[in-house]
């Protein structure tokens, strides 16, 4: 079921929006329904930050020298 939307918007901007629709052969209501889509949707997968965010924290002090512990572990 789709429903009627009003929306007032600058003329200059309307104007834009249509050239735009016209070059892509859509019309406006596609555009505004598929922008809709969009950032209403779920994302798939998580961001980088929320994947980093769920590691866990590493059990080694600051002031370890990882360069030496890595050399010492390659023996």
């Amino acid at each position: 079921m789709k429903s009627n939307l009003k929306l007032t918007i600058e003329t200059s901007l309307l104007n834009a929006v249509i050239e735009y629709a016209a070059k892509h052969n859509l019309t406006v209501n596609e555009l505004v329904e598929r922008h809709f889509k969009l950032i209403t949707k779920h994302p798939k997968q998580k961001n980088i930050i929320d994947l980093i965010e769920e590691l866990e924290k590493p059990t080694i002090s600051v002031e370890t020298d990882l360069k030496e512990m890595y050399y010492h572990q390659k023996i």
